[in-house]
């Protein structure tokens, strides 16, 4: 890490207020190249451990995606709706994407992943969803660095798609409960019924019916005015 603690606190704070200085615009990108190796190690340690897994994981049907760094506008936001939050313990400034088919896909790829970094911590958001979202993140850490390694379903992967869709349209509050209540309560109603199919040993089909048709207001939802 290229600045000290003061000095990324300092520079938070900047970004936050909206004071930069001259310089900081070369800070920040100090700031996020030091993240580079170890994005690129932990991405390479990933990928090696599922596939020495694929006894227990589908590699078929498991995506893994790399996410690119956060951008200078995306951290902003988040200093700005976590006024507490300094720049060094933003835990998602790098990451990537796992995509199991099912639910107990999941979970093994969350025990493979532990095993493979024991010192991380976990963040399961499926029992206490944030404003609907549901996934588990897995932080790994090297000192100060941190890296999120998302781990959703495809149910819960499709749910967060439909959000970052509507962001483009009604803009980032729709992601915390914001927005036309017509479209949260769709939003929230749909997370409900993922989450009901995702726990039952053997979804009805009436309900898959039923998440189909919440998909489809809120896809009518996207197109309004269109």
């Amino acid at each position: 890490m290229p600045l000290s603690s003061n000095e990324l606190t300092n520079l938070g704070n900047r970004l936050r207020t909206g004071t930069l200085h001259p310089k900081d615009d070369q800070l920040i990108a100090e700031f996020l190249l030091s993240f580079r190796d170890f994005a690129e190690n932990t991405f390479f340690a990933i990928t090696a451990t599922l596939m020495d897994a694929r006894d227990r994981i589908d590699p078929v049907n498991t995506l893994l995606a790399e996410r690119t760094a956060k951008s200078t506008q995306s951290i902003t936001e988040k200093l700005l709706r976590q006024p507490s939050l300094r720049l060094d313990q933003i835990q998602d400034i790098v990451g990537c994407r796992i995509i199991a088919i099912n639910p107990s896909q999941q979970e093994e790829i969350l025990s493979v992943l532990q095993g493979r970094f024991p010192s991380s911590d976990v963040k399961d958001r499926r029992a206490n969803p944030t404003f609907g979202y549901r996934a588990v993140h897995l932080i790994v850490r090297d000192g100060r660095l941190r890296y999120e390694v998302q781990v959703r379903t495809r149910t819960q992967h499709i749910w967060a798609t439909i959000v970052e869709r509507l962001i483009s349209k009604y803009g980032i509050q729709i992601k915390y409960g914001g927005g036309p209540p017509d479209v949260q309560e769709r939003l929230q109603q749909l997370a409900g019924l993922i989450s009901l199919y995702e726990t039952e040993a053997d979804p009805e089909a009436l309900l898959t019916a039923r998440i189909s048709s919440s998909i489809d207001e809120l896809e009518s939802a996207l197109g309004d005015g269109e």
